[in-house]
């Protein structure tokens, strides 16, 4: 690719190449002199996407998949699009300019795939933090009774059922001769729930507990730990 062309390109090829099912997800697109370099979006499970060129100094465009040409025929407006696909790539683009001063050529369509494991951490991470969020936990614990109560929600559609595992925290005097506490945590109680979205402790001290809720076959959906909305005093 001369510079005349990498130049004239730069002004009629779109630098985002839209999802054919979304058009709030893209592709990002870069002219350079090695030819037209497509980045898919993060999403790797997007493969599909139109690349978009300005009609106005373009005779004839014509794109090739496994070395089979089409003719561009999709137009909208001033524009025309070439389909680009991740999965059954189109290759080469043959572009005739209606401007006589820029040779018209055939442009090598390059791709650059989405890195996988850094989406699906990404996607783990925001499904968590939005399944702990439909959570939704609240326990009490209040001065007039020994009964901890703890409720909360199915995270998700594939909930099955909860594990409540209550903890108590208090204070031990070090002995140091002065007044310096270290906080203990100490583990209660587990129980399972299949059948309710609440569960229930006795006990003298302050207590908080942690919720881990399943899905049928025993894989974690997510994981909270869960302080009292009103300490108890004894």
């Amino acid at each position: 690719m001369d510079k005349y062309q990498l130049n004239l390109l730069n002004k009629i090829v779109d630098n985002l190449a839209v999802s054919s099912n979304d058009d709030k997800i893209s592709a990002t697109v870069k002219i350079t002199d090695k030819g037209i370099e497509v980045t898919q979006n993060e999403n790797y499970h997007i493969t599909e996407y139109f690349l978009r060129f300005k009609l106005n100094i373009i005779k004839n465009i014509k794109y090739y998949i496994n070395k089979e040409s089409f003719v561009a025929e999709k137009k909208e407006g001033n524009y025309i699009y070439i389909p680009l696909d991740f999965a059954n790539k189109t290759t080469m683009v043959d572009i005739e300019f209606a401007d006589e001063l820029v040779d018209s050529g055939e442009f090598e369509i390059i791709y650059f795939e989405a890195d996988k494991n850094a989406y699906d951490v990404k996607f783990d991470f925001e499904t968590k933090k939005r399944r702990i969020h439909e959570l939704s936990c609240y326990l009490d614990c209040t001065i007039y009774s020994s009964i901890s109560t703890v409720a909360f929600k199915p995270c998700c559609d594939e909930y099955s059922y909860t594990v409540v595992k209550w903890y108590c925290k208090y204070s031990v005097r070090e002995d140091y001769g002065i007044d310096i506490y270290r906080t203990v945590d100490t583990f209660l109680e587990e129980v399972k729930i299949t059948d309710k979205f609440y569960a229930n402790f006795n006990s003298a001290f302050n207590v908080y507990c942690i919720i881990t809720q399943y899905d049928k076959s025993g894989k974690e959906l997510a994981i909270k730990t869960v302080n009292p909305e009103r300490q108890k005093y004894h």
